[in-house]
């Protein structure tokens, strides 16, 4: 926006790369001139300078490991490395709560909890995933509240812990934005989750019980890209859920004799339940509400063991 003909033109005031920091501006904390965001943080230098009090030449002022434009983004501060985004991947190797405080939880790896261990999620927390899972070998006690639900959720889900992702209204959630919630450990418990978005992979349901006990109570599970829930091999408790949406069979029982009690299943692109003939299940109280065509399978439908 300068005009310069000669170098005699070349003022101190002046601001060649228009970032709000003049050219003196930019000698003086030894930034780029001709480079608006001399750290590539997504802050224009003027503004690391004059509003956020960040250092222009360091993407990460407060060294937590995340952007100082990301933590503006999300509103976090990027001069405080206790307040940031949680970014988490890899193995738990110890019992490990995530509180409030710390929400939203992202998931940028596969997570694994590690046999013997237990992690802790506490009412109101949201878990947002990138495409990834979270495998338990161990315990996960998600105790949430009828007023502070604990979600499980994608990174594109705004309505869940705000604009986490910092893009505005440029994506939207959808069934299969993530892979899987999977317990192969006793003593879990899901009460007041929400569980939505995951799915991805066709094997698995998006919550998939396997050798474990398992209680899911007064929870909702729902827009999968497969089945909303898959049993093998266990026997879950599952009471007063909503189970809905779902772009396959909302519950998938193999060899299972799981307990499933009041509660909804409804509108869901398969049956409500699917039941293998070496499950024996406990089914009570339910409202199994199947809008659909015609030609799709029953409420509650058999199929062969080795399906």
């Amino acid at each position: 926006g300068d005009d310069i003909d000669r170098i005699e033109d070349v003022l101190p005031g002046d601001d060649f790369d228009d970032d709000s920091l003049t050219n003196e501006g930019e000698y003086l904390n030894n930034t780029n001139p001709t480079d608006p965001d001399s750290d590539d943080d997504d802050l224009l230098d003027g503004d690391e300078i004059n509003i956020h009090s960040t250092d222009p030449n360091d993407p990460d002022s407060d060294d937590d490991t995340v952007n100082d434009g990301l933590e503006i983004a999300t509103g976090t501060d990027p001069n405080d490395p206790n307040n940031h985004l949680n970014y988490v991947s890899g193995a738990i190797t110890a019992n490990t709560t995530w509180d409030l405080q710390g929400s939203p939880y992202v998931l940028t790896g596969p997570v694994t909890v590690n046999s013997g261990v237990t992690l802790t999620i506490a009412p109101g927390v949201v878990v947002k995933l990138t495409g990834e899972y979270l495998d338990v070998n161990g315990t996960l006690i998600a105790d949430g509240e009828p007023a502070q639900q604990i979600y499980f959720t994608s990174l594109n889900d705004d309505a869940a812990g705000g604009d986490t992702n910092a893009d505005g209204n440029a994506s939207t959630p959808a069934p299969g934005n993530w892979e899987y919630l999977r317990i192969a450990g006793d003593g879990s418990i899901l009460d007041n989750v929400v569980v939505r978005y995951g799915g991805s992979d066709v094997n698995l349901g998006m919550i998939n019980a396997v050798n474990s006990t398992l209680s899911v109570t007064d929870s909702v599970i729902q827009y999968s890209q497969t089945w909303g829930v898959r049993v093998a091999n266990a026997s879950p408790t599952i009471s007063g859920c909503q189970v809905s949406n779902n772009d396959s069979v909302g519950i998938r029982l193999n060899a299972s004799d799981a307990v499933i009690a009041n509660g909804s299943i409804s509108d869901n692109a398969g049956s409500g339940i699917q039941i293998d003939l070496a499950s024996n299940p406990s089914i009570s109280g339910l409202s199994l509400i199947h809008i659909s065509e015609p030609t799709r399978p029953e409420l509650v439908s058999r199929m062969p063991s080795s399906a």
